[in-house]
């Protein structure tokens, strides 16, 4: 029961505080973290490292001599890292891209996490008669202090990262879910 609802972040964090709990996420997490990224060209082809270079520009922020910082997204690397990751904390990770222009391209402009407590497990799932996702209903509060409660955002919208997926069980399963017992 303690991870049903909307008790189970407040148990997520609980378990979040105990150092051997955290200490076994960030096993998971800090080799991909400290790890070298790059991109690698399918080929020799001069389309191929260009498209390896307008990558490793956009994503991971690395200068060429045809794309520069004006190719960048503002989220970075790490910072997009650490949010897709999210799904091993509590077993699902939403990211909602921005786009942007830059002469004839078209590159991310900004990774949004999306709160995942701001998705209800029972309302916030739009399905098909399928179970293909149609969109998800989030409630949040606004800069400007307004509630949005049940907004939709349609599936073509977001990037979802799931640990431990299994049919249509679109929200997963903590990482550290196992831990809860000896915890």
């Amino acid at each position: 029961t303690e991870f049903a609802g909307s008790k189970l972040f407040a148990t997520l964090d609980k378990m979040e505080a105990d150092p051997h709990v955290k200490d076994a996420l960030d096993s998971a997490i800090l080799p991909l973290l400290t790890g070298k990224w790059e991109v690698v060209a399918a080929s020799d082809k001069p389309i191929d490292k260009e498209i390896r270079d307008f990558v490793a520009a956009n994503l991971l922020r690395k200068d060429t001599d045809l794309f520069g910082p004006e190719y960048w997204c503002q989220t970075p690397h790490e910072q997009r890292l650490i949010e897709e990751l999210d799904a091993l904390r509590c077993g699902r990770s939403i990211i909602v891209p921005s786009y942007r222009r830059v002469g004839t391209k078209q590159v991310y402009d900004r990774l949004q996490w999306i709160e995942p407590d701001s998705i209800d497990s029972y309302q916030g799932w739009i399905l098909d008669d399928n179970d293909n996702i149609l969109a998800v209903r989030r409630k949040y509060i606004t800069p400007g202090g307004q509630f949005k409660y049940q907004e939709p955002i349609e599936a073509k919208d977001i990037r979802l990262f799931v640990w431990d997926l299994k049919g249509a069980r679109y929200e997963g399963r903590a990482f550290w879910r196992s831990l809860y017992g000896p915890w």
